[in-house]
């Protein structure tokens, strides 16, 4: 029987994942961020369930509220230094360790600088945001001791992002289930000794002992390797703060507020929070759909930024877009198929939003097929072009909310299907040109293709 191009198609594939080095690679690495990504989520829902049953719904939000907050500065204060850790370590760890430590060396410095700054200036305007921004001038305390958490949560970010580039999976996954288990106690003492306050006194711990432990872990991988950290050279390096962190920051930084205006603009509509329920209801099940998909992306930047004169370009994009299809495409169908059950169990009055549902889930999958061109985009260093691309979709969002609002959460979904649609259209305008730079720029590394 003849086969279907689909078939031939996934008999490559899976042949490639099981003998090719690469292949292997990221099957490992997908593994063990994933049982990591797991530990971690499961210690997070047990910790919350035993806050919430502590606080009460009103402490409850009172400490969402702080976290949302904290959650929102830190996207300024780590100016992805994460991110440029793992892309710039898998890339030169091997051929220039010097510049590796480098580059350690000036994400730790700006980490450090930016958190501590940001930090204070929670610390120092906790009382005007707690009676301005969030209507609520008793939360000032509770606003200055979380403020420790935004230099700590920076700090992290480069040390977890470094390993990553090493491709220390498994390493990372051991250490999400030690500060899985620390955070689980000390939240959970905090909450019963000192309710809000105790709670947030847990959590800076909670990050604290995740620092360490993962500073010592990423100091052994280091010396394995060859790198030392350097500071005073890392001066050198100033321009990847431009290229990368920079932009990568800027792009980051658009998803909270347009989100926010789009948001903003369906409850303003009859019964606009009926519809917002309908509407933050199928957004919670975008999550699982990025769940899987957003682990392969973890472990392909690292690979694919170490290994692109292995491959050609447009293998490694293939290759990741495969993945991703393959992960999200039958999830997609499953979801459409339940989408009146789903939306069912949270009430009658939410089976309306089916509809609504498809579409948001629908959206996502395009999100997703989309997201290996922004994994080259950050393999590539073109974070610039991330950025312009991001605030193309960010403008496009508000304008088709804006034109489609009065249709209600069946509007807003829509809308974002639309954007996610023209971002796609932009990125195959875009690849060629993109590709074409990365290529002319390591013409001397990069294999035929």
């Amino acid at each position: 029987m003849k086969r279907s191009a689909f078939e031939v198609h996934m008999n490559t594939f899976r042949d490639y994942m099981r003998t090719s080095p690469i292949g292997l690679r990221i099957a490992k690495g997908t593994l063990w961020s994933v049982i990591g990504a797991v530990f971690s989520r499961v210690f997070a829902l047990l910790t919350s369930i035993v806050v919430a049953r502590f606080l009460g719904k009103q402490g409850f939000g009172e400490y969402g509220i702080i976290q949302s907050t904290v959650v929102m500065m830190g996207v300024f204060a780590s100016l992805s230094t994460g991110l440029t850790a793992t892309r710039y370590v898998a890339q030169f760890r091997k051929e220039d360790p010097g510049k590796v430590g480098r580059i350690l060396g000036g994400s730790t410095l700006v980490s450090l600088l930016f958190g501590g700054v940001i930090s204070c200036g929670l610390a120092l305007f906790a009382p005007w945001i707690a009676r301005h921004s969030l209507a609520a001038p008793h939360l000032a305390d509770a606003l200055r001791i979380a403020a420790p958490s935004l230099l700590l949560s920076t700090l992290n970010g480069v040390q977890v992002g470094a390993l990553a580039g090493f491709e220390s999976f498994r390493a990372l996954s051991r250490i999400n289930l030690l500060t899985g288990l620390a955070s689980f106690a000390a939240m959970t003492a905090g909450v019963v000794f000192y309710d809000l306050h105790g709670v947030i006194w847990g959590y800076n711990l909670s990050l604290l002992i995740s620092c360490l432990i993962t500073q010592r872990v990423l100091r052994s991988v280091t010396r394995e390797n060859g790198i030392r950290f350097e500071y005073r050279e890392s001066i050198k390096e100033l321009h990847v703060l431009w290229n990368f962190s920079l932009p990568a920051m800027l792009a980051n930084s658009l998803i909270g507020p347009i989100t926010w205006i789009c948001n903003t603009m369906l409850v303003n509509q009859p019964n606009g929070y009926g519809e917002m329920g309908i509407y933050s209801a199928a957004s919670q099940w975008r999550q699982m759909m990025l769940f899987l998909p957003g682990m392969v992306t973890q472990v392909l930047l690292p690979v694919m930024a170490s290994s692109y004169r292995q491959q050609s370009v447009s293998k490694q994009l293939w290759l990741n877009l495969w993945i991703n299809m393959i992960i999200s495409l039958p999830l997609l169908l499953v979801m459409t198929c339940m989408s009146g059950i789903i939306m069912g169990a949270y009430g009658t009055s939410f089976s309306v939003g089916w509809l609504t549902f498809v579409l948001v889930q629908s959206a996502t999958f395009l999100q997703v097929i989309q997201s290996p061109v922004v994994t080259f985009w950050a393999i590539s260093g073109q974070m610039w072009t991330n950025f312009f691309a991001n605030l193309t979709w960010g403008v496009t969002l508000i304008a088709l909310s804006w034109m489609l609002i009065h249709r209600g959460a069946l509007g807003l979904a829509l809308a974002l299907l639309i954007s996610f649609g023209i971002f796609g259209l932009m990125m195959i305008a875009l690849i060629p040109r993109t590709i074409n730079k990365f290529i002319r720029e390591n013409a001397h590394d990069l294999p035929a293709l």
